[in-house]
C-alpha cells in the first residue's frame, strides 16, 4: 500500500508515532479515492497515489502518480485527526 517515498517518510518519523502512520496513510488514500470517484469513475491502486503528510498541522496532500488522471483531481488536500481510538481523514472537492 505504501510507495517507497511514504515508507522512507515513516522511517524518518519519531518512534512514538510510527505505528499509526500506515493506518493514517491507508485512511487518507481511502478518503482520496472516495472523493475523486464520483467525478472520474476511475479506479486506482494504492501505489497510484502518494501522500505528503504534515503531522503538526493535521493536513495531507494526495498526488496521483498514474499518467493521464484528470487535473481537477490529480492533487487534492485533506485534513486528518488521530486520537488513541481512531484515525479520521477527509477531503472536500469543490467544483467550480
Amino acid at each position: 500500500m505504501l510507495t517507497p517515498a511514504e515508507r522512507g517518510w515513516i522511517g524518518a518519523q519519531p518512534n512514538a508515532i510510527q505505528a499509526v502512520l500506515p493506518i493514517l496513510i491507508f485512511s487518507a488514500k481511502e478518503a482520496y479515492y472516495k472523493c475523486q470517484y464520483p467525478m472520474t469513475r476511475g479506479f486506482l491502486d494504492f501505489q497510484d497515489v502518494e501522500l505528503t503528510i504534515e503531522w503538526a498541522t493535521g493536513t495531507f496532500e494526495a498526488r496521483v502518480l498514474k499518467a493521464g488522471w484528470p487535473a481537477a483531481v490529480a492533487r487534492l488536500s485533506g485534513r486528518f485527526v488521530v486520537d488513541p481510538d481512531r484515525v479520521g481523514c477527509g477531503i472536500e472537492l469543490v467544483r467550480g
